[in-house]
């Protein structure tokens, strides 16, 4: 059994590590890590390569992470998925499963009724898709 963190490099996913990181430490567990790089269908060569390049520094920025934490004394995963718009939460659902987690923690931000509707809740639909507990963490207040 692991705490799960969907992670992203921002400030409500800052929050996530740290409250997952403790969240482990807690109930002596490992922690993985995990973030989603998403593609468009029949992207441009230019794309493509734009893809693979934020592929290669996302890996260098989860590993940085994980050596980190393990030179603290903490067990920790990494995992970088690849995914289509749209397929997000599926393959942080699928991952989650896949770790065995009995907790996943997930950075959360307030967002406005249109933006809901336009872009969807990945967090939110976490929230409800996934088997486990999830603990959502909202960043600092102005950050």
């Amino acid at each position: 059994m692991t705490v799960f963190v969907a992670y992203l490099p921002s400030p409500e996913g800052r929050a996530a590590l740290g409250a997952g990181v403790a969240e482990a430490r807690l109930r002596g567990r490992p922690l993985h890590v995990a973030s989603v790089l998403t593609h468009e269908v029949g992207e441009s060569p230019t794309q493509a390569k734009r893809d693979m390049q934020a592929s290669e520094a996302t890996e260098q920025h989860l590993d940085r992470i994980a050596d980190e934490l393990r030179s603290e004394g903490l067990e920790v995963t990494v995992g970088l998925l690849h995914g289509q718009l749209g397929e997000v939460t599926g393959q942080l659902l699928e991952a989650i499963r896949t770790a065995r987690a009995e907790l996943v923690v997930v950075g959360v931000r307030r967002r406005s009724p249109v933006g809901k509707l336009v872009l969807g809740s990945v967090s939110r639909d976490l929230l409800l898709g996934a088997n486990c507990p999830v603990l959502a963490v909202k960043a600092n207040a102005g950050t």
